[in-house]
């Protein structure tokens, strides 16, 4: 039996099918992960082809059939295209790594209201609002890697479980454990060290006072926290290291 189903979602991927086709996934908000065939779209006469690019957040139905791998959509409409992100060529690097990585942390046919949410929030405030767009990234890195199950900070320091004083910068960054306090400090090979403003820029990210990040003086500092989120998700998930997306924005 075939259900009718109409959802919204981000496009995440794109790529040719056939001669008029598309393969298209879309990260959904009620369904997760689908891969779904969209016939005739790149066709001059499809209006539907403009919208199932990726980075828009769209409005579609599609045809569910259980027996099949793959599913039809029948139509899809904007609801927000992001065109200050695709005119911009810093907001549209750090957008594709986001796709990425919900790409990699999402899985096909499984709800996650709470990515989704993420990944609209960073969407919009990168389209919409003036902040530091690495630092939107790290404010997405530090959420997603509480949700995937890899928390780079905590209340209690993982190691002796001890309550950490994160206003008073009296922690370390390290790549395997995330943020620790300084007494378990006993292996230096895996530290990343953090002068008093990163820590201070890592606070505010952590404590989601993200208004401060409207001053582009703080960019360096705000690029300092990204790499070292990016050495703590390499070192927990290998796939990460090798997303194109993440080494664009690395070099």
């Amino acid at each position: 039996m075939t259900k009718i189903i109409k959802d919204r979602g981000i496009v995440l991927k794109k790529k040719r099918f056939r001669e008029t086709s598309k393969l298209v996934t879309i990260f959904s908000e009620n369904s997760g992960k689908l891969n779904l065939i969209a016939k005739g779209v790149r066709s001059l006469k499809s209006k539907a082809s403009a919208v199932l690019e990726p980075v828009n957040l769209t409005e579609f139905v599609y045809y569910y059939k259980h027996t099949r791998d793959l599913q039809y959509i029948s139509s899809a409409e904007f609801v927000n295209d992001y065109s200050r992100i695709k005119s911009d060529y810093d907001k549209l690097k750090y957008a594709f790594a986001v796709l990425d990585i919900v790409n990699l942390f999402s899985k096909e046919g499984e709800p996650n209201q709470v990515l989704f949410d993420m990944t609209k929030d960073f969407l919009d405030a990168l389209n919409d609002k003036n902040l530091i767009e690495s630092a939107l990234f790290d404010y997405f890195l530090i959420k997603t890697s509480k949700i995937s199950g890899y928390p780079v900070v905590s209340f209690n320091c993982p190691i002796c479980n001890n309550e950490l004083n994160l206003i008073s910068y009296e922690f370390v960054f390290t790549k395997d454990s995330g943020v620790i306090c300084h007494k378990c400090l006993w292996n230096k090979n895996n530290l990343i060290d953090l002068n008093e403003a990163e820590k201070k820029v890592f606070v505010d990210l952590t404590l989601d006072n993200l208004d401060t990040f409207i001053d582009r003086n703080l960019q360096i500092l705000t690029k300092k926290i990204l790499y070292s989120l990016i050495e703590f998700l390499k070192y927990h998930v290998e796939e990460f290291g090798r997303l194109k997306s993440i080494q664009m924005i690395e070099t």
